[in-house]
C-alpha cells in the first residue's frame, strides 16, 4: 500500500496529513529464489515511502484507471475493449484491454 501511496504524491494531490518519515527507506535482504529448477542466491531490493495523505483519498484514487496508466506509463500501455474504460473501476465488472509493450502488441486481456 505505501508504494501506491508514492504514486498519489507524483501525481501532486492534497495532503489532509503529514508523514512522519520523508526519506524513502530501502533494505537490500540475500535471499533465495528458484530458477530454471535450481535455488541460487539473489537478492530483494525493497523501498518504500511514506505520503502525506489521508487513506479515504488514497483508496478513491486507487480505483481509477487512470492511476492504472499513470503507473505503466512509458512501459505498458492498455486500451479498452469496448470504447473507454469507466473513470472508476467497478467491483465485480470485467474489463478487457489490449495490451502493448513498447508499442508492440503483447496479448488481449479480459
Amino acid at each position: 500500500m505505501k508504494y501506491i501511496l508514492l504514486l498519489f504524491g507524483i501525481l501532486g494531490l492534497t495532503p489532509k496529513i503529514y508523514a512522519q518519515n520523508k526519506k524513502p527507506k530501502s533494505k537490500i535482504e540475500k535471499v533465495f529464489i528458484e530458477y530454471k529448477g535450481k535455488k541460487v542466491k539473489a537478492r530483494q531490493l525493497t523501498v518504500s515511502s511514506e505520503i502525506p495523505m489521508d487513506l479515504d483519498s488514497a483508496w478513491s484514487n486507487v480505483k481509477t484507471p487512470a492511476l492504472l496508466e499513470f503507473v505503466a506509463k512509458g512501459m505498458i500501455r492498455f486500451k479498452a475493449v469496448e470504447s473507454k474504460f469507466p473513470k472508476k473501476w467497478e467491483v465485480g465488472q470485467t474489463y478487457g484491454a489490449k495490451v502493448w509493450n513498447h508499442d508492440v502488441i503483447m496479448k488481449r486481456v479480459g
